[in-house]
Parts: C-alpha cells; sequence; structure tokens
C-alpha cells in the first residue's frame, strides 16, 4: 500500500541519517517509536520530507525505487533522478517526462538494467 511505501521510504531516508545504534541506557527504542508516532500522526511532515533534496538523495542512492515517493519537483531533478536511477534502473518510470527522454538519464537507467528501455 501507499502508507507502507511512505514508510519504508521514511526508515531508508530521514530516519537512517539520524539513526543511531541501540542503546539500552539512552532509550533509543523510545526515540525511534517517538519519530515514528510523529511521522505517522502528521502526514505534511512526511510531505515536507520528501521536498527536502538532501533527505530523497540519500534515499534514492539506497534504494532508486525510493523516487516514486519524491515531490514533484525533486523527480524532475537531473541529479536525483541520475542517482536514482544508476541504483536501479526501474526507478525511470518515476522521473519526470522531460527526464524520461533526456538522453544521459535514459543511458544510465538502461546501462543498469536493460528491462528500463520500457520507461523511456
Amino acid at each position: 500500500t501507499k502508507v507502507t511505501g511512505e514508510l519504508m521510504w521514511w526508515l531508508d531516508g530521514p530516519l537512517a541519517e539520524r539513526w543511531k545504534p541501540y542503546c539500552l541506557i539512552s532509550s533509543n527504542c523510545q526515540h525511534y517509536s517517538h519519530e515514528l508516532q510523529l511521522v505517522l500522526r502528521n502526514k505534511e511532515r512526511l510531505d515536507d520530507v520528501k521536498k527536502d533534496f538532501e533527505v530523497v538523495m540519500g534515499a534514492v542512492l539506497n534504494d532508486g525505487l525510493h523516487l516514486e515517493l519524491a515531490s514533484e519537483e525533486l523527480r524532475n531533478n537531473r541529479k536525483i533522478v541520475l542517482a536514482a536511477v544508476r541504483e536501479n534502473g526501474s526507478a525511470l518510470q518515476f522521473a519526470s517526462s522531460a527526464l524520461k527522454t533526456d538522453v544521459h538519464v535514459a543511458l544510465a537507467a538502461v546501462q543498469r538494467d536493460g528491462w528500463a528501455i520500457k520507461f523511456v
């Protein structure tokens, strides 16, 4: 579902950037639980994160398919899209129409995954 996808994106992106190893003394598990509750209760907070260049870049470097959950503006950002398709060629399907036909972007996607040609 979309909510599950957004949650996974948050785990790989914003949370992963601030993640600290579990520490029984500092109650890291409670901090994680608190962060998770904030995200689930406040969709606007997640929407703001989807517009953050650094967060989205980190997410697509980890899994190019996270491009699907990026803001429309960032799906039209050449650096973000190139990073995504270099990690997973199939991420091309989530790029803006303009970038799907960009020669360098399409080539990077197809070099990573030949089946990505169907998204050009």
